[in-house]
């Protein structure tokens, strides 16, 4: 099941979800364990014919004057916002995406970039580039309820889960 914060932290307390992997969800119920799996940056997601995309090294100045394609749903939008607000960028007169997909397709347009965490995946007609002086990152955790008991298909995701390797989404 997806959701936002809200929602999967109610999947959490009703009983429908056993387990769940979400950036930030213990502000929504103190009931919750939770296990750091990874933190990752956010990198900058364009089109391969991007002004850009040919620099070895993008700066946030080089991104002045773009169209930011936003993501409401991320738990660091606000964050992310605020962050190109503080470098005199405009991201107030951007477009909100309602997924990932559609993002995809905006960027492959050339309707606009935009900043999303490491883990998520984009079609490799786009490049992922990390840019200079931007600092952004979120910790993925796997959340339980404390003091539930659990499946043994849930505790098997759990074990699975905390003894990944998921060093390639790091920062």
């Amino acid at each position: 099941m997806r959701g936002n914060a809200a929602k999967v932290a109610e999947l959490m307390k009703n009983g429908e979800a056993e387990i769940a992997i979400a950036s930030s969800l213990s502000e929504m119920w103190d009931r919750l364990d939770k296990w750091a799996l990874f933190t990752e940056p956010f990198d900058l997601i364009i089109g391969s014919g991007h002004r850009v995309a040919a620099l070895d090294c993008v700066a946030i100045a080089d991104l002045s004057g773009e169209r930011f394609l936003q993501r409401p749903y991320c738990e660091q939008h606000e964050p992310l916002l605020n962050l190109l607000r503080d470098h005199r960028l405009d991201p107030d007169h951007a477009h909100a995406v309602p997924s990932e997909r559609d993002l995809a397709a905006f960027i492959e347009q050339g309707l606009g970039i935009a900043f999303a965490p490491r883990s998520v995946a984009f079609p490799q007609s786009l490049k992922r580039t990390a840019v200079n002086g931007f600092e952004l990152q979120r910790t993925v955790f796997l959340y339980g309820v404390a003091g539930r008991q659990r499946t043994a298909v849930a505790n098997t995701m759990v074990k699975m889960l905390r003894g990944a390797d998921w060093s390639r989404y790091a920062a």
